[in-house]
């Protein structure tokens, strides 16, 4: 079941006030979804947040947070990292935070965000891909529209039928993950960080395909397996080990969203030969069997 408990962290990063003294209206809730994840739901008729210098920064990477928020519509004004924007819209709009990243809200209208925060282990992307997702975000890229939808239908679960909360926990985040990717991808640019972005989510596309290795990735992408190493971020780990955790990530979410299969065809749909290496892989990441987690085993220990 969920919980309602502060998201760790939070407290501590950020400060959170209304900005109208003389009618003071802030409502702010947390639900624990499991995995080092939450939910939050605020509501307010006037609202100031600023992140605390420095809190974030000094984050391992696999420790570090990031939230993606829908912000009601209407008119607010958002600053991160030193850049400004000024939204006017008719429609709820989906913003991602690095918590990393300096952030200063404000609205002195009434208005509600529900937010999912999770670590950037559970995202498996590298700082770079996320910052380049967070600066080409927006309603043209793909999935956008749905995780809209997603993170407002987690709100109202929150709502009415919080204990169903974790049930969406892993699916929401690879959801999440993939409208990273694809906002990452998006860019054009023949950077480093963009190739890199191109090749996470070509990992993705490719995860069912057991015969995919550093080789047949490099030869894809027109560069030798040298090149591939080098400019892979020491965040994600070697190219190796991170289509395993891909792997694995991946049929953990198709053990929720297709019971019908059995373990060892999930396993072989997900790129494992072998089922036993698959179970094996499982328990290292979640500290329970995929047959167990499929039953309801939902551990709170953080995917490795």
């Amino acid at each position: 079941m969920s919980e309602r408990a502060t998201p760790p962290g939070i407290a501590d990063r950020f400060t959170l006030t209304g900005t109208h003294r003389d009618r003071p209206d802030l409502s702010v809730e947390h639900w624990a979804l499991g995995f080092d994840t939450y939910l939050t739901l605020l509501s307010y008729d006037g609202i100031a947040m600023a992140s605390l210098p420095h809190r974030e920064r000094a984050a391992r990477g696999h420790l570090r947070q990031v939230s993606v928020a829908v912000l009601a519509a209407g008119d607010w004004w958002l600053r991160i990292d030193g850049r400004s924007q000024l939204i006017g819209s008719d429609s709820p709009t989906l913003v991602v935070v690095n918590h990393q990243r300096p952030l200063d809200f404000r609205n002195n209208r009434r208005g509600s965000i529900v937010a999912l925060h999770t670590l950037s282990a559970r995202l498996m992307l590298s700082d770079n891909t996320i910052d380049r997702a967070i600066t080409h975000l927006g309603p043209s890229v793909a999935l956008y529209p749905l995780a809209v939808t997603q993170i407002q239908h987690l709100g109202m679960l929150a709502r009415t039928a919080p204990a169903l909360l974790p049930e969406l926990n892993v699916p929401t985040v690879a959801l999440i993950r993939s409208l990273l990717l694809n906002a990452a991808a998006s860019g054009g640019s023949p950077s480093e960080s963009n190739l890199v972005a191109v090749i996470e989510k070509y990992i993705d596309d490719n995860i069912r395909d057991s015969s995919m290795s550093p080789a047949t990735i490099a030869a894809a992408h027109h560069i030798s397996v040298r090149q591939l190493n080098k400019i892979w971020p020491a965040d994600n780990t070697t190219v190796s080990s991170y289509i395993t955790r891909r792997r694995v990530e991946s049929a953990c979410a198709a053990l929720v969203s297709e019971p019908h299969l059995s373990i060892a065809a999930l396993a072989h749909r997900h790129g494992f030969v072998d089922p036993t290496h698959f179970a094996r892989r499982f328990r290292e990441a979640y500290g329970t069997t995929p047959s167990r987690f499929r039953a309801g085993d939902r551990r709170t220990q953080l995917p490795r």
